[in-house]
């Protein structure tokens, strides 16, 4: 019998289950959007309904440098005369969908045992904060593209295809200014090459230096004349807001929360890792040191803006990073196995674990749901997972 499923199998589990997230949707007028904490739409239909024309006055720093997309499709609704909300609803989806093929074939790359790759593609799916939100504001579609561009980042580490490496780079750098921050990952390994004698082609992280910083620097300049003025010490918060101090204690435990709340199966992943991290070392190797640290860098920059600063987003800009830090554990975990009526369970955990009170309405029929019933479902059920990971993992070291 197979160790691991077809990427055809793969792929009708992924839809399948992708097709519940989106029938438990919530689907929210822009206004009411905006309510629940969706304000950057604001400053992209700035730019989608004045596009094809420019100058457009008064857009912010950070959407401003952003204009690429959201001014592509706004002209295409412009010439074509379809809706743009129906333009961005399917390039959407169509990110999603591309995202979820190559999430499926790292899986298949890796060779994760059958139903553990199950339980972590649900995994990604079900996270409260991965997927639904674009569903209801597609006009953030570039958090998803660059998502898709970090994926072909670190598919280009393990298929060794250079394409997958210009194509990602080009993708990160047009959609969020977070990519420059790569460069600091591009260097470092630049650096490994000549101290440690590393047979790493620093050729391919050099141009992406350059290629980076150049197209940061084009689309700094564009958006400073056409969409906005240039605010520098906007950079310097979104670095380093959390050392401003400007918040009370109460915000930082808030921000907090709404952290370890998004995260619960990656903590859980790294519970087990540390647990036996000295069995797991064994096989780190500089694959996995590249997606580890893309990961981390990724998902501390919106940390760093602290409570002041990235607030209520930390939740949907940290989990920008989670199918990176899920293939890095993959590759931890892909001999893991677990049966099939575990698998079901905690398949339907992660489901239940994705009805957010704002995202989803099924519990909203039964009583008054609100952020705080969302944290504490959202934390027990994790809970039970984590017992039921636990178990299983205790059961196979018995065996072994």
């Amino acid at each position: 019998m197979a160790k691991s499923y077809s990427l055809g199998n793969l792929t009708i589990f992924s839809i399948l289950i992708y097709l519940i997230l989106v029938l438990t949707n919530n689907y929210y007028s822009i206004e009411e959007a905006f309510v629940i904490g969706f304000t950057d739409i604001k400053q992209y239909l700035k730019i989608i309904e004045s596009s094809p024309s420019v100058p457009i006055e008064n857009v912010t720093t950070q959407q401003g440098y952003r204009f690429f997309i959201p001014y592509t499709v706004g002209a295409l609704s412009y010439f074509t005369k379809v809706n743009d909300y129906y333009l961005f609803i399917f390039f959407l989806f169509v990110t999603h969908l591309f995202i979820l093929n190559l999430f499926n074939q790292l899986v298949i790359q890796i060779g994760c045992k059958k139903n553990f790759s199950l339980i972590f593609i649900s995994s990604l799916i079900f996270n409260a904060y991965f997927f639904r939100p674009s569903l209801i504001t597609p006009y953030i579609i570039n958090d998803w593209i660059f998502v898709y561009g970090l994926m072909l980042i670190a598919t280009y580490v393990l298929k060794k295809k250079e394409y997958y490496f210009d194509t990602g780079l080009i993708l990160c750098a047009i959609t969020r200014q977070t990519s420059l921050i790569l460069n600091i990952l591009f260097f470092l390994l630049i650096i490994l090459n000549f101290s440690f004698k590393q047979k790493i082609n620093i050729k391919i992280y050099l141009y992406g230096i350059l290629i980076n910083t150049l197209i940061f620097i084009i689309l700094t300049f564009l958006s400073s004349i056409f969409f906005s003025d240039l605010n520098s010490k906007m950079y310097f918060n979104l670095l380093l807001g959390i050392f401003n101090f400007n918040y009370s204690f109460l915000e930082l435990v808030t921000f907090i929360i709404r952290l370890i709340n998004t995260h619960l199966f990656s903590i859980i992943l790294l519970f087990f890792f540390i647990l036996n991290f000295n069995s797991h070392k064994k096989i780190l190797n500089f694959e996995m040191l590249f997606l580890a640290f893309l990961s981390i860098i990724i998902f501390v920059q919106p940390i760093l803006g602290g409570p002041s600063v990235t607030g209520g987003n930390i939740s949907r800009l940290t989990v920008i990073s989670m199918p990176i830090i899920l293939v890095f554990f993959l590759f931890i975990f892909k001999d893991k196995e677990i049966n099939s009526t575990n698998t079901i369970i905690v398949v339907l955990l992660l489901f239940l674990s994705s009805l957010h009170h704002n995202y989803t309405y099924l519990l909203n029929y039964f009583f008054d749901y609100k952020n705080f019933h969302f944290a504490l479902i959202n934390f027990s059920l994790h809970l039970i997972i984590f017992i039921i990971l636990f178990k299983n993992n205790n059961q196979l070291n018995k065996v072994r």
